[in-house]
């Protein structure tokens, strides 16, 4: 006589409780995994802006104490072969351009380098890098002075490590520029000081930009590039010689 058996099922209401308990688990979780994804894509960015900075202090190290350098003001526009390409560079587009001076000699040839962008750009694979280079870098200090600032391009040149007065509160790199709203308003970004250390600023946390901008359009019919307005960072009141942070963040 075969033996009888009974295939246990669940029943409607044990599904549904199975069912409001994985949406229940999914809605706690689901903060903590945003949050642990945010703090590893922090991580990720800081390290790259980090190695960035200390990539351009042994570009210092190697050229006379200067900072990165490749344009000519003497020049609408100055022509950079590297990585195999051609760039068009009007003077202060090293803001966002400065990997093209570089990467053949620091950053293996490659153009589209993964850490020229932290890991949620819209740009990875640009050879445009979503971490700016102040443009203070490559104006005397007197340029971010409305009362020193002369028209003409005689105050463009680099400046040298040694000019910088505070490594420690002036701004060399800051990521998080992607669009000028960005840019005006911003949120929180990392910011990688001439020492080579790196903060995570608000807006707030910042001093106020030389208003400006780069300027250049009574040089160059086109303009300079860059920003005609203000950033912090990018254009620092007293350049080199002057500071990002503000109040307490001294």
């Amino acid at each position: 006589m075969a033996g009888t058996f009974r295939v246990s099922a669940f029943s409607l209401i044990e599904l549904i409780l199975v069912i409001v308990l994985t949406v229940l688990l999914t809605a706690l979780l689901l903060p903590t995994l945003q949050r642990a994804k945010s703090e590893a894509q922090l991580t990720v960015s800081q390290s790259n802006i980090r190695s960035h900075a200390m990539v351009m202090l042994s570009y210092a190290g190697d050229w006379a104490d200067r900072y990165p350098y490749m344009t000519d003001s003497a020049r609408e526009i100055t022509t950079i072969r590297a990585a195999g390409r051609v760039w068009e560079l009007r003077y202060f587009d090293p803001v966002n351009y400065w990997t093209t001076g570089l990467v053949d000699a620091y950053y293996e040839g490659m153009a589209g380098h993964p850490s020229f962008h932290p890991p949620n750009s819209r740009r990875i694979g640009y050879t445009i890098t979503s971490y700016w280079y102040s443009s203070t870098m490559i104006a005397a200090p007197s340029y971010w002075d409305q009362t020193t600032r002369l028209e003409g391009a005689t105050q463009w040149n680099p400046v040298s490590v040694s000019d910088v007065l505070f490594p420690s509160a002036k701004g060399l790199l800051i990521e998080g520029y992607e669009t000028l709203n960005d840019a005006v308003q911003g949120g929180r970004h990392n910011v990688a000081m001439c020492d080579a250390s790196v903060r995570g600023l608000q807006r707030s946390e910042l001093t106020d930009p030389y208003p400006f901008g780069n300027g250049g359009a009574d040089v160059f019919p086109g303009g300079a590039g860059g920003l005609t307005i203000g950033v912090p960072v990018l254009h620092t009141v007293g350049g080199v010689r002057g500071l990002d942070l503000s109040g307490p963040q001294r």
